[in-house]
């Protein structure tokens, strides 16, 4: 990972170094600006997990935001939660049910998929 004053100005990688220092402060500002560079990432190797999943708590993520999620880490039961309790509150029951699935594939003591998958 290269330093922020080492990239380019504006390129996607300088934002997402810029952000990630300030996302790890808590700064929510920051954390949508790191989710929106997120949404332009082609190589995953570019997204720093551990700061995705602390803007995903800062931001109020997008659908989208949590389906990155589900990419980045597959192996995730809250990332699959997360996702299934948003496309439940959109209303999307039937691919609610199916993602909260997922989850339980990977922990079937994930009370949040269960809710959605037991509807």
């Amino acid at each position: 990972w290269q330093e922020a004053g080492e990239l380019g100005v504006n390129t996607l990688e300088s934002r997402l170094a810029d952000a990630q220092p300030s996302v790890g402060r808590g700064d929510s500002l920051a954390a949508d600006k790191y989710l929106q560079a997120v949404r332009e990432v082609v190589d995953p190797e570019l997204v720093n997990l551990e700061t995705f999943a602390a803007a995903l708590k800062l931001a109020n993520p997008t659908e989208g935001d949590l389906r990155n999620w589900g990419l980045l880490e597959p192996l995730s039961p809250d990332a699959w939660a997360a996702l299934a309790s948003a496309l439940e509150a959109a209303n999307n029951h039937g691919e609610a049910k199916q993602q909260a699935g997922k989850a339980l594939v990977l922990d079937g003591s994930n009370d949040e998929a269960w809710k959605i998958w037991s509807k």
